[in-house]
């Protein structure tokens, strides 16, 4: 899935953040508008690489939330 630490590090991670701050700005809450958003934000990532996005932002987004709690 990951090719490499810089992968992660200069596109992957990036791309959750990006993400997640899009999906907050924009109000998605359905799967299929947070998979719209991303598919517009970074459209050349693979089938893989997509879903390890959608795993760490959500993991970032429950985070968040039990932080605010």
């Amino acid at each position: 899935m990951l090719a490499t630490d810089t992968q992660f590090l200069d596109v992957l991670l990036p791309a959750a953040i990006r993400l997640h701050e899009t999906v907050v700005a924009e109000g998605a809450t359905t799967p299929a508008a947070i998979d719209a958003l991303l598919a517009r934000l970074a459209p050349d990532l693979d089938t893989d690489s997509r879903h390890f996005i959608l795993r760490l932002a959500t993991w970032v987004a429950a985070y968040t939330q039990h932080v605010i709690d």
